[in-house]
């Protein structure tokens, strides 16, 4: 048959090795799909040793799990640093940009964590079952503004839209003791060009019809006005 057998009198391969092999240089497979078989009718990993350090550094199991640093990976990827006081890392480098992770459903997309070259991180997601497009929800910008809504927050905290809170404190962040103020419209377009404050109920947290409002305070022409 043309078979080589070292180490067995029955060689099954072109060449077939019963007992460990060395190599000095590359090993290169060169068909168009070739493959890396592992395995003998039983529950095994193949593992990735340093002979240097005379440890594991990886393994693929034969549920298809993949272990960095660890000999008992539980999920597909699991990777674990045993050094004492360590965190395990992940990098992702991109070429003059930063770095995405995508969530799928099948070949849905359901959300996207994407960090730019600048500092910048946005959370996105598609908003229902069976969309085909992300939208970003959440901002965090570099400087360290926060956007819900908006992906250009001018301030620690913007919301675009409407905010549910149980409990607002508004207080200086140096001393909670000095007062301060509660600013109604945006820095390009103060309460002083027109505009309500209002303090009421509504009927529920999924509508804005007003069941009471007595508290109003209005702006307009240069002349406050309540009830």
């Amino acid at each position: 048959s043309g078979n080589i057998g070292i180490g067995t009198a029955s060689p099954s391969q072109k060449l077939h090795v019963v007992g460990k092999g060395l190599f000095t240089d590359d090993i290169q497979l060169s068909q168009t799909n070739p493959r890396i078989d592992y395995g003998n009718s039983t529950a095994g990993a193949l593992r990735f040793w340093s002979v240097d350090e005379n440890s594991e550094k990886m393994r693929i199991t034969s549920a298809g799990n993949v272990g960095i640093g660890t000999t008992a990976p539980s999920d597909q990827l699991h990777i674990n640093n045993d050094a004492s006081n360590s965190y395990a890392t992940l990098r992702l480098e991109g070429a003059n940009r930063g770095g995405i992770i995508n969530f799928y459903n099948s070949s849905y997309p359901t959300n996207q964590i994407l960090g730019d070259q600048s500092g910048n991180m946005y959370i996105a997601t598609s908003g229902a079952f069976g969309s085909t497009t992300l939208s970003t929800k959440v901002t965090f910008a570099t400087g360290g503004n926060v956007g819900i809504g908006t992906t250009s927050p001018n301030s620690e905290l913007e919301v675009a839209g409407r905010a549910i809170v149980e409990k607002l404190e508004v207080a200086r962040y140096s001393d909670p003791n000095v007062p301060t103020a509660v600013y109604i419209g945006r820095s390009a377009n103060p309460i002083g060009q027109g505009g309500i404050f209002r303090l009421g109920s509504i009927q529920s947290s999924s509508t804005v019809n007003k069941i009471d409002e007595p508290f109003l305070i209005t702006y307009s022409s240069g002349h406050w006005g309540a009830q």
